[in-house]
């Protein structure tokens, strides 16, 4: 992947020069497990016979406060551990709603994760964390553009809620960025 990034860097390492070099990896990868007579897992040592997962399907902007409760439960009942809810309806007090009502419906053993997708600017996503504080989340995934560095930084200052990025990211310069920084 050195390579390979070096042999691209001109191009910039965005989204669509990570999913081009993302299939030649994988093919390699392929490639590799296969010319061994190893499955992929194996290969790259193994596996862990149970993961704690948690369900990123649903939790959508514009699902009612019940439908949002009632995927919650269901994913609790099919033995997940937690559930992604995204938060950026117009008002923080309709997160503050949402939040809590599935939060009171799973229970505090049960990971409340949200997204913004990049959603918000630094004064609002730091309002907002200071408002799900009494909420337990497990953490705030990406919330504000990925660009803005010192932005997550001043919001990991300012709340308890871990923060977390990584999924719109393309280099391990950016991710070296974020350590550095504390940013996350």
């Amino acid at each position: 992947m050195k390579d390979l990034f070096y042999f691209t860097h001109a191009t910039a390492v965005g989204a669509i020069t990570s999913l081009a070099l993302s299939c030649v990896d994988t093919a390699l990868w392929d490639w590799r497990a296969r010319s061994q007579q190893l499955p992929l897992w194996r290969l790259l040592g193994g596996a862990q016979p149970k993961v704690p997962v948690y369900t990123t399907e649903g939790g959508w902007l514009e699902l009612s406060t019940t439908q949002l409760v009632e995927q919650a439960l269901q994913a609790k009942s099919q033995r997940f551990k937690g559930a992604k809810i995204k938060i950026g309806r117009p008002h923080v007090s309709e997160d503050v709603a949402r939040l809590s009502a599935v939060r009171d419906a799973v229970g505090s053993a049960f990971d409340l994760i949200t997204d913004a997708n990049q959603g918000f600017n630094r004064p609002e996503i730091i309002r907002r964390a200071c408002a799900f504080d009494g909420l337990d989340l497990s953490w705030i995934d990406e919330p504000m553009p990925v660009e803005d560095v010192s932005g997550h930084r001043q919001l990991r200052e300012q709340t308890q809620i871990p923060i977390a990025v990584g999924e719109s990211m393309y280099h391990l310069s950016q991710f070296r960025e974020y350590l550095e920084q504390s940013a996350v």
